[in-house]
């Protein structure tokens, strides 16, 4: 008697596999069978393999038996769909500009504005909102999608209402934004582990009742979470809640600016809705990759927001940066991305860096250096930043939403 396994599609939780146990009671010739939807596979002990009689008893539910290759093909096929959709979220993203926008929008263009901004959103949050989507159940997913959302805009709203009272902008230290980022990265390798089946692991039960990751209560704390995440446009908006000067006008207006951000957001954490039942395993995988590999992105953003760079193995920079007026002048570029000259500086001499900008994006309009507390807004043309480094090392320059950076060396 040996030992088969049979790949199952279809499967997403307990129930599942329950299911699967009950449509195969009274196989005599089944021993020791065992069902695991993490893996989606079940396994059993039998002198013949016996996956005809089991596909016949399987034929009547939402799950049958497929091949390894089939799994595979299916859970690529569905990973690729989604990071297509982000990339025409990104290239219609990095066709706007935030400058666009001044600080007397009323309630039609903030909505406008998240329209737009939430092609940004999808690759920033989109992770977090498709860790709602963990149900077999069509309505359950969609449930929980909104009341994430629903959560997430009445943080923004509220907050938004708070800054435009107090007459105060929320402002983050990039510290801060750097551990959230972190942390943030942190819960989502833990789901996207959890729906690849490399993890298994429950929220802890607290007080509040957050005691399952996918129960509604677990939705409204993911959403006023994310409702508290850096974001370049998040806090463009913002500054225009502090401008209204008053509680009702912040809250409409963020209120306003998140309404816009829904309908992309929800689109995308339900496009698996719409697809079988039979499939949701091989989709529940593909947002697991997809989870991880944003979360790589938002702990790199977390990295640059704290102004940690990789140790200097080997200087590329062939000369020091020339010396104007006692001023260290560097050049960069701004072509939808930050091309720094390849030269070295010395600390403790002020350094001018002269930013020729002729491509600007919602991204990278604002250009920071973390360690020092700095920011400039970019406009198209020159620009010019100048500060005096402090100590030596690797000094990271990057955009507000920490997501493109570069780097210059600073040495003795």
């Amino acid at each position: 008697m040996g030992s088969i396994k049979h790949h199952v599609e279809g499967m997403t939780c307990e129930h599942c596999e329950n299911s699967v146990k009950h449509a195969l009671k009274g196989m005599k010739k089944i021993k020791n069978l065992n069902v695991d939807h993490v893996r989606g596979v079940l396994s059993y002990e039998s002198n013949v393999d016996l996956s005809d009689e089991i596909k016949k008893r399987l034929s009547s539910t939402p799950y049958n038996l497929v091949s390894k290759n089939e799994v595979m093909m299916k859970t690529a096929q569905f990973t690729l769909i989604m990071i297509l959709i982000l990339a025409l979220g990104g290239y219609f993203y990095n066709k706007f500009s935030l400058n666009a926008f001044s600080t007397e929008i009323g309630l039609t263009g903030a909505f406008i504005f998240g329209l737009i901004t939430s092609f940004h959103c999808m690759g920033m949050c989109g992770g977090i909102a498709v860790t709602q989507i963990q149900s077999e159940v069509t309505s359950q997913n969609i449930t929980k999608s909104l009341i994430y959302n629903f959560s997430r805009i009445l943080t923004y709203a509220l907050i938004g209402g708070s800054i435009g009272a107090i007459g105060k902008g929320l402002s983050l230290s990039f510290q801060t934004r750097g551990i959230i980022f972190l942390a943030i990265g942190g819960f989502m390798l833990m789901m996207g582990g959890k729906n690849l089946g490399l993890i298994k692991f429950k929220m802890p039960v607290i007080n509040l009742g957050f005691s399952k990751i996918g129960s509604k209560r677990s939705s409204v704390l993911t959403g006023v979470l994310n409702g508290f995440m850096p974001c370049g446009p998040l806090q463009t908006m913002q500054v225009i809640a502090l401008s209204t000067m008053s509680f009702m006008g912040g809250f409409s207006m963020m209120l306003a600016y998140g309404l816009g951000t829904v309908p992309l957001m929800f689109l995308f954490a339900n496009v698996g809705s719409l697809i079988g039942k039979k499939y949701h395993g091989q989709l529940v995988k593909a947002s697991g990759i997809l989870v991880i590999v944003m979360a790589m992105s938002v702990i790199s953003q977390g990295v640059n927001a704290l102004g940690l760079t990789v140790p200097l193995v080997e200087s590329k920079s062939v000369g020091y940066a020339a010396i104007v007026d006692g001023v260290q002048v560097v050049n960069m570029d701004i072509n939808g991305y930050y091309d720094i000259e390849d030269v070295k500086v010395k600390k403790d001499i002020p350094v001018r860096i002269v930013m020729n900008a002729t491509r600007l994006n919602g991204c990278i309009d604002t250009i920071t250096i973390p360690e020092y507390n700095l920011g400039l807004g970019l406009v198209p043309g020159e620009n010019i930043m100048e500060f005096t480094p402090t100590s030596a090392g690797n000094l990271r320059l990057t955009c507000w939403m920490s997501m493109v950076s570069t780097s210059l060396e600073v040495t003795e």
